[in-house]
């Protein structure tokens, strides 16, 4: 629904922030590593580490940026055969009908855009869960699960990160008052 409204935003609608695009078009800053870096060093600042700490986040940030997606393609590799397999059998078996296999999520998990999207959305949504009027939910616990959400989002906003984004925030808004209630 958020994808939806962002849509029909004139001017916001027309904003396709793609990661492989960011990569041409910011040149080095563009680069998952750099990206890494740069939220690993936002993050620490905000959280006030040393800088020798602030600077080891940035490095394993970055690390991540690149380690993941390089780890879930050799997992795609690996299953795409066996699911390619199932559905042969399965259309023998059910003659005129159409079956698609499912994966999980987490095997898109590498994808740039869920990357990005998801450190960006750390500082964010800690930051919003402190001033959001009413919110007593600090989510702390759950952020480690923002990475195996945001794939589920990417058909949708067709791997646009300011989309992205936009749905992440106001889904976590969402979350943390939900949260709020239920508590």
């Amino acid at each position: 629904m958020i994808n939806w409204i962002v849509d029909r935003i004139p001017g916001l609608n027309r904003i396709d922030i793609d990661a492989d695009k960011m990569k041409e078009k910011f040149g080095v800053l563009g680069d998952p590593i750099v990206l890494g870096v740069i939220v690993g060093i936002i993050i620490g600042a905000l959280a006030k580490y040393s800088v020798a700490k602030i600077l080891q986040l940035g490095v394993i940030l970055a690390a991540v940026m690149v380690l993941i997606p390089r780890i879930t393609g050799l997992f795609i590799e690996g299953l795409s055969p066996i699911a390619k397999r199932t559905q042969e059998i399965v259309k023998q078996k059910f003659r005129g009908k159409e079956f698609n296999i499912g994966m999980t999520p987490a095997l898109v998990i590498g994808h740039p855009v869920t990357l990005v999207t998801s450190l960006l959305l750390i500082p964010i949504i800690l930051f919003l869960s402190v001033i959001i009027p009413g919110n007593q939910f600090l989510p702390l616990a759950s952020l480690s699960g923002l990475i195996y959400i945001f794939p589920l989002v990417l058909p949708y906003t067709k791997g646009n990160v300011l989309k992205s984004l936009l749905v992440g925030i106001v889904s976590l808004i969402f979350g943390v008052l939900s949260a709020t209630a239920l508590a």
